[in-house]
């Protein structure tokens, strides 16, 4: 359903932030550790370095610790515990919203770790294709026995389509559905995780101590902007609200 957020973590309160989920199989612990290892010698090539800190609070406080959002790429990353002790989540605060496909990728060949990317992005562009954004619902996963992606996205149009073997739980039939944007939906993204146990939509996944960890990128020595979340919503998660700059 255009501009739908049902389902979606805080009602997509938080999107774009929370447009896409990395998941790392790993404690919160080796995860910040394995992660700042990854970024520490990417970062210097432009002048940066690296500082981690704690953060407490509701779900919402949490987030706010990444604003404000930043472009042309992100600055901060917040990972958070999860009730399945086995995964630690992972957000950026990237002005277009999360982007976890790359450290997925990275943390996977370089440590071992199983990294799943997640992304749930409602179908909202307008008529004019001047407002809103391109739907995407994605699960590209990261494993021992190869990569799996599932994927239903809109680019002018829908497509639908797999790679890697399938995993013991996908609906294969729905993938013969007559309309591509029915083969893979949110809800069907949703219960993938759930056969993993994992349930990135409910708030109680996250954080159940109330502690996560910001690693920040400082000293970032290349020209970058700064927009406030309702600047970054404008007339993109919310299409009746002008675009403001």
């Amino acid at each position: 359903m255009p501009g739908d957020h049902s389902g979606r973590l805080l009602q997509g309160a938080w999107s774009p932030i929370t447009q896409a989920i990395g998941l790392l199989r790993s404690t919160p612990e080796d995860a910040v550790a394995s992660f700042v290892d990854w970024k520490r010698s990417l970062v210097a090539e432009y002048g940066a370095t690296i500082d981690c800190r704690e953060v407490a609070g509701n779900l919402d406080e949490l987030f706010a610790g990444l604003l404000p959002l930043q472009s042309p790429q992100p600055d901060r990353y917040l990972l958070l515990p999860t009730a399945n002790t086995e995964w630690t989540a992972v957000y950026d605060n990237d002005r277009m919203g999360s982007e976890p496909h790359s450290l997925t990728a990275a943390l996977h060949r370089r440590f071992g770790f199983e990294t799943i990317e997640v992304i749930s992005i409602p179908h909202t562009i307008t008529s004019d294709k001047m407002r809103g954004r391109y739907g995407c619902i994605a699960l590209i996963y990261h494993h021992a026995g190869g990569e799996r992606w599932v994927r239903a996205m809109h680019d002018g149009r829908w497509h639908f389509g797999t790679t890697g073997d399938p995993l013991p739980f996908e609906d294969l039939q729905a993938y013969q559905r007559l309309r591509h944007r029915d083969r893979f939906t949110h809800d069907m993204l949703a219960d993938y995780l759930a056969a993993l146990d994992l349930h990135p939509f409910d708030v109680d996944f996250y954080a159940p101590g109330g502690v996560g960890t910001i690693v920040e990128e400082v000293n970032q020595n290349f020209p970058r902007k700064h927009w406030t979340l309702a600047q970054a919503r404008s007339g993109i998660e919310e299409t009746d609200t002008p675009i403001l700059t």
